[in-house]
């Protein structure tokens, strides 16, 4: 099963720690500043987002390997959208609203409004 979402904004500061966070449309403008937006296309079954270790997400075309998902991952994405995205090694206490993907951890370049980030259940 297979979620699309679109990137519909990239804040002016939302590549400063190359941790990449995202929310739907309803932030605030502090929040939109160091965030990117997110709205999701596919809306039917979204309830049934659950992403899990093992799963993937493609980014602009590139697919990415979940290394480790957060406690409050999935309720997050299905409220407000909101997931924080980190790529490179688990750290050793892992925040609770972050999915960990296999890579680099400078992935800026692939977050541009208009891209596509595909959220792939196995």
């Amino acid at each position: 099963m297979e979620f699309t979402a679109k990137i519909k904004a990239v804040g002016s500061k939302a590549f400063d720690k190359h941790i990449y966070i995202l929310f739907d449309e309803n932030i605030t403008s502090d929040i939109a500043e160091v965030s990117i937006q997110q709205e999701f296309v596919t809306k039917q079954n979204k309830d049934k987002l659950i992403i899990k270790a093992g799963d993937a997400i493609e980014i602009s075309g590139q697919e990415f390997n979940v290394r480790h998902v957060g406690r409050l991952v999935n309720d997050n994405l299905n409220d407000i959208a909101h997931v924080v995205l980190m790529f490179g090694d688990v750290e050793d206490e892992p925040m609770e609203n972050t999915i960990y993907l296999d890579g680099d951890r400078n992935q800026d370049q692939l977050f541009k409004s208009g891209n596509t980030i595909v959220y792939k259940l196995k």
